[in-house]
């Protein structure tokens, strides 16, 4: 028993040393254990999806893919319409008319021309207006789409962290176990080897007594013969 307390006090101050060796943390988990951080594994998720989320996923890209042929037909229909057909009088009753008659309708076309500009102008400026407010719906999209992201990985990166730190704590605990289930049967390796050991000596010496009685004498017999009866104590 003495002897084991002996080899176990041994283990620990050899571990003490070890230790006092080692710097930082970080250089005691490279001695030890090379804990690698896990990630998340997407791709063998996407074959385990639950129908509930799939039928959201239809549903959410059916409507993104209504919403685009909406838009679509808006933008073909505008289209068609930029060509407007115009009435024009009849060449052979604009020339029946007389000159002066012409005369008086001149001022009236040109006020219609001026105010059709001045309406030209109007609509080219709400054209202006829609173009902003498109541009402002795709910066309001782009940046949500960031602050998603943004938000999704900040979230991801926080829980990958704390899942890492928990497992690096389990894994240390199990390396702790282990290792301090292996010192008392390191000390008991210890006195087995060191009794094996001791009776092969004894085994050894006897030989020897049996080769060479007269080199022997009682006293180095007697140690003989008291070293075997410690045999198994």
């Amino acid at each position: 028993m003495e002897q084991i307390l002996e080899a176990l006090t041994k283990q620990k101050l050899t571990d003490k040393l070890e230790l006092e060796q080692i710097n930082n943390y970080d250089e005691l988990l490279q001695k030890y254990i090379n804990i690698k951080s896990l990630t998340p594994n997407i791709v063998s998720k996407r074959s385990v999806i639950p129908d509930n989320e799939k039928t959201k996923r239809e549903e959410l890209l059916m409507r993104l893919i209504y919403a685009l042929k909406k838009l679509n037909q808006y933008e073909q229909s505008a289209d068609k319409n930029c060509g407007t057909d115009a009435s024009y009088p009849n060449r052979e009753n604009t020339f029946a008319q007389k000159e002066e008659t012409l005369q008086n309708v001149e001022g009236d076309i040109k006020s219609i021309i001026e105010s059709t500009q001045e309406y030209i102008e109007k609509l080219n400026c709400q054209l202006k207006d829609l173009d902003n407010a498109d541009q402002q719906i795709e910066n309001s999209m782009m940046r949500t789409l960031k602050d998603l992201d943004e938000t999704f990985q900040s979230v991801l990166d926080d829980v990958c962290y704390e899942i890492n730190k928990r497992r690096e704590h389990l894994i240390l605990e199990a390396e702790i176990h282990k290792h301090e289930s292996l010192i008392p049967l390191r000390a008991c390796r210890k006195e087995v080897e060191a009794q094996i050991e001791n009776a092969q000596n004894i085994i050894s010496m006897s030989e020897n007594v049996l080769q060479h009685p007269q080199q022997h004498n009682a006293i180095k017999l007697g140690k003989i013969i008291s070293a075997s009866n410690d045999i198994g104590r």
